[in-house]
């Protein structure tokens, strides 16, 4: 999650209570002890990043383990307003696939990475050059706010996988970012549990 000068405090603090209404939406289950016999992985795991100048692990996948945990670290996340250190957060979020930081198997357990920022990075051969690093063991997708330069723009588009109307959404803003959060809330409940 982008944390950097770009975001006021409560465009920040907006993206924290939407981030964390979704990972309770894709995490409904608050109970990941629950065994079932003949299954490796019994619950979803969850890290998050926040990252201006420098990087922090907000949530790594062994620190938290039940969705309101990891909520409740999310809300605690830091408002660093500084400049778009994009590239170091990539490279970190490429060492939390690790059997060290209790990253899954990747052969049995599907890996996704969600950027959510406003704007281009402060060193985009850099960004690019780590963003490439991190699609060879996650997903990457991003989900984009605000107003972009056509640079800052090309930029962007090279952080996600392909096909990339399949992984880059945009939001206008973060009161928008709310609304499309309500409406995957009002879809599950149409929808019902899978």
């Amino acid at each position: 999650m982008d944390s950097s000068a770009s975001i006021q405090w409560r465009p920040f603090k907006d993206a924290k209570i939407q981030t964390s209404k979704l990972i309770g939406l894709l995490c409904p289950s608050d109970k990941p002890s629950d065994k079932v016999a003949g299954q490796p992985y019994q619950y979803n795991q969850a890290a998050m990043l926040t990252y201006s100048q420098m990087v922090e692990e907000t949530v790594d996948f062994k620190r938290y383990n039940t969705t309101s945990d990891i909520q409740n670290a999310i809300s605690r996340a830091t408002h660093f307003a500084r400049s778009t250190n994009t590239a170091e957060a990539f490279r970190r979020a490429k060492g939390l696939f690790t059997t060290a930081k209790s990253a899954r198997d990747p052969a049995r357990a599907k890996r996704e990475v969600l950027i959510l920022t406003d704007g281009q990075s402060d060193n985009a051969a850099e960004t690019l050059a780590e963003a490439e690093s991190l699609k060879h063991v996650a997903e990457v997708y991003g989900l984009i706010t605000g107003s972009f330069l056509s640079d800052g723009m090309k930029e962007l588009t090279k952080y996600v996988s392909a096909p990339i109307n399949e992984y880059l959404f945009y939001v206008q803003d973060y009161q928008v970012l709310g609304k499309l959060v309500a409406y995957i809330q009002d879809s599950k409940k149409i929808l019902g549990p899978k």
